[in-house]
C-alpha cells in the first residue's frame, strides 16, 4: 500500500511545469492544432443555409373559398336532415293520406327550414309569418359548427384572414336558401324569395361570425382587447337580459303546469293519435322560444297579441276564438290579469339591479358613482333593445283570420324595457359604489 499523500504528490508531479498534457493523453498544442484542421476544412466546405421555420400559412384564396362554400353546403345538410326525418315518419305514419307523396313530404321540409329563416309563406288562406325560434335553431347551429371548421381548416390566424372563407359561406348559402324558394313554389305554398335572400345572409353572417370567433379567441392576441367600460356596459345588458328571460321562461312553466289539464284537453280534441300528438308536442317544444319572448313582453308591461284585437297584459287580458293548441291552453282567462301573474312585474326591476351590480363589482377602484350609473343605464339600454328585438323575430301571423297578429310590439318592448332596465340599473350602481367608495373612505389608515 503507498503511503499517504502518494497520489497527492503524482497528481501535483503532473501538474509541474512542462510539457501540459490532454485528457486523452496527448498535449494541449496538439489538440489546438486539430481543432485549427477541422476548422479549416469546414471553411473550405460550402455552407448549406439551414431551411428557415416558416410558420403556416394559408391555403390559395380560391381553395379558401371553396371550403366555404363546401361549409355551407355541410351546414344546409344538417339542418335539413333531422327535419327531413320529422317530416318524412309523421307521412310514413299517416299513410299518405290525401294522395301526398314523399315529393310533397320533402316539400314540407323545406318549408320548415326556410321558415326559420325567417322567410314568409303565402297559403291558400293567408300568409304564415311566424316563424318558431327554435327551428331558427337548427340552422343557426349547423352554420357555427361548419364556419367552426372552415375557419380551423384555413388556418385563420386574424379576423382578416377570415373575410374569404365566411364572405364564401355567406353568399354560397344566401344562394342555397334563394334557390329553396324559388324551387318549392307552388300552388299549396310560395316561399318569398326576398326573404330567402335576407334570411340567408343574415343568418349565415351570425353562424359564421360566431364560429369564427370560436377559432380566434383560442389564437393568442388574435382579438383585440375589448376596453374595460364597454366591456362593463356588455356584461350589463347580458345579465339583464338573462334575468327577464329566466322570469319569463318560469311564469310560463308556473302557467303551464296551472293549465296542464286544459293542454291535455285541447290535444284530445284534434284526435290526433299517437303520432299526432307526438308531432304536436314537437311543434309546441320548437315555438317554446317565443313564448319565453312573449312572457317577458308580459312581465315588462306591453304584453303581447294572438289575433287581432286581443291582449294579454298586466293591465288586462282580451282574447278571441284560439285555436286548440296546447302552448295556448296556458294563456290567462279574459277579464283582469290573474294576480298570480302580477308576480312576474318584479323581473325587470331584478334585472335591472342585477345589470346595475355586475357594473359596480367589475368597475375599477377609480370609477366614480356617476360614471357607474350612466354606464349601467346604458347597459339596462342594451340589453332592453336586444329584448325588442327578440320580440321582433318571434312574433308574427298566421293566416289572416284568427291569428293575423300574433306576439308583442318590438317597439313598445323595446322603449318599455329599455327605461325600466336602466333607471333600476343605473341607481343600484351608483348606490354600491358610493357605499363602496365611503368605506373605503372610513377606514382609518394605520400609523406610520
Amino acid at each position: 500500500m503507498a503511503p499517504p499523500g502518494t497520489a497527492a504528490r503524482d497528481r501535483c508531479r503532473d501538474d509541474t511545469p512542462g510539457e501540459p498534457q490532454s485528457r486523452s493523453g496527448g498535449t494541449v498544442s496538439g489538440t489546438i492544432e486539430a481543432m485549427s484542421t477541422l476548422l479549416d476544412a469546414t471553411a473550405a466546405r460550402p455552407r448549406q443555409a439551414r431551411p428557415a421555420r416558416t410558420p403556416s400559412r394559408q391555403p390559395p384564396l380560391r381553395t379558401q373559398l371553396l371550403v366555404g362554400a363546401v361549409a355551407a353546403l355541410r351546414a344546409a345538410a344538417f339542418a335539413l336532415l333531422p327535419l327531413a326525418v320529422v317530416v318524412l315518419v309523421g307521412w310514413a305514419g299517416a299513410g299518405g293520406d290525401g294522395g301526398s307523396s314523399a315529393g310533397d313530404a320533402l316539400r314540407v321540409t323545406v318549408y320548415a327550414w326556410l321558415l326559420g329563416h325567417g322567410v314568409d309563406l303565402s297559403l291558400a288562406h293567408g300568409t304564415l309569418r311566424l316563424s318558431p325560434l327554435g327551428l331558427t335553431a337548427f340552422p343557426l347551429a349547423s352554420l357555427v359548427v361548419a364556419a367552426t371548421a372552415a375557419v380551423r381548416a384555413c388556418g385563420v390566424r386574424t379576423p382578416r384572414q377570415a373575410g374569404p372563407v365566411l364572405g364564401a359561406l355567406t353568399t354560397a348559402y344566401a344562394v342555397l336558401t334563394t334557390a329553396a324558394a324559388v324551387a318549392t313554389r307552388g300552388s299549396a305554398a310560395t316561399p318569398s324569395v326576398a326573404g330567402a335572400v335576407l334570411g340567408g345572409l343574415v343568418l349565415a353572417a351570425v353562424g359564421g361570425t360566431v364560429g369564427a370567433l370560436r377559432v380566434l379567441r383560442r389564437r393568442p392576441r388574435a382579438l383585440p382587447t375589448m376596453p374595460r367600460e364597454p366591456g362593463l356596459v356588455l356584461a350589463g345588458a347580458v345579465g339583464a337580459l338573462a334575468t327577464v328571460l329566466g322570469a319569463a321562461g318560469l311564469l310560463l312553466a308556473a302557467s303551464l303546469a296551472l293549465h296542464a289539464p286544459e293542454a291535455a284537453a285541447s290535444v284530445r280534441s284534434l284526435h290526433p293519435g299517437p303520432l299526432g300528438t307526438l308531432l304536436l308536442s314537437g311543434l309546441s317544444v320548437l315555438l317554446l322560444p317565443n313564448a319565453v319572448v312573449f312572457a317577458a313582453a308580459y312581465a315588462v308591461g306591453p304584453g303581447f297579441a294572438v289575433g287581432a284585437g286581443t291582449s294579454v297584459a298586466p293591465s288586462g287580458v282580451v282574447l278571441g276564438p284560439l285555436p286548440d293548441l296546447p302552448l295556448l291552453a296556458a294563456l290567462p282567462s279574459a277579464g283582469p290579469a290573474p294576480t298570480l301573474s302580477l308576480l312576474v312585474l318584479a323581473g325587470p326591476a331584478l334585472a335591472g339591479a342585477v345589470a346595475g351590480a355586475v357594473v359596480a363589482r367589475r368597475a375599477p377602484a377609480g370609477l366614480g358613482p356617476d360614471r357607474a350609473a350612466g354606464l349601467a343605464a346604458l347597459s339596462g339600454v342594451g340589453g332592453g333593445l336586444v329584448l325588442g328585438l327578440l320580440s321582433l323575430l318571434a312574433g308574427g301571423g298566421a293566416g289572416d283570420r284568427t291569428l293575423a297578429h300574433v306576439g308583442p310590439s318590438a317597439v313598445q318592448v323595446g322603449l318599455a324595457a329599455s327605461g325600466e332596465l336602466a333607471l333600476v340599473a343605473a341607481a343600484v350602481a351608483w348606490l354600491l359604489v358610493h357605499r363602496a367608495r365611503s368605506a373605503g373612505a372610513a377606514e382609518p389608515t394605520s400609523p406610520a
